[in-house]
């Protein structure tokens, strides 16, 4: 991760942060201490405003710095994890004479591909070398499609920082609002 999206991040969660604990504490401001001046706020509204106006920007900020990042990796983390499953479901569902090495060395073998057919609820696992023998194609089971989606994402979560880097401070931002407007 590039300087400038961490600074961008940091601000967005900086902000984030202070308007929830603004809306959730119930601050009142009235007076604000600048360089050891005290100055009497006549319209707190302003400075609240004006912070909304800090958050909208520091959000567009990190959206477009991390819309500029080339590869966050979530995407490529999650499928390696989720096709370690379907591959793993693949060489204990083909017959025994089929496998040509030991499990653990086909999980990220190349000669496996995970792919679903004409919709997304038909997920199939194809070996490459001969893709004529009726034997080649694994039709995955629609529950444990489901279930190796959901423990993929949480091995994601859990395990790597791709996650908790780049999507929770887009959530946090975009809560803000949400909160807000549910809480009054």
């Amino acid at each position: 991760m590039n300087n400038d999206l961490l600074r961008q991040r940091r601000n967005i969660i900086l902000i984030s942060g202070a308007l929830l604990i603004y809306d959730f504490a119930q601050v009142r401001v009235t007076k604000v201490s600048l360089l050891g001046t005290e100055l009497l706020v006549g319209n707190p509204d302003v400075l609240i405003s004006f912070a909304w106006f800090l958050w909208f920007y520091f959000l567009l900020r990190y959206y477009q710095y991390l819309r500029a990042e080339t590869d966050l990796g979530i995407i490529s983390a999650f499928y390696f994890y989720f096709r370690r499953y379907a591959v793993n479901y693949a060489v204990k569902t083909l017959p025994k004479k089929e496998i040509l090495c030991g499990e653990m060395g086909m999980l990220d073998d190349p000669q496996y591909e995970v792919y679903y057919k004409d919709n997304k609820f038909s997920w199939k696992v194809r070996r490459n070398q001969s893709a004529s023998e009726k034997n080649d194609i694994i039709n995955l089971p629609l529950l444990c499609v489901f279930l190796w989606i959901l423990k993929s994402l949480f091995y994601l979560i859990i395990n790597t920082s791709k996650v908790t880097d780049h999507v929770i401070p887009l959530l946090l931002a975009i809560s803000v609002p949400l909160i807000k407007w549910l809480h009054n």
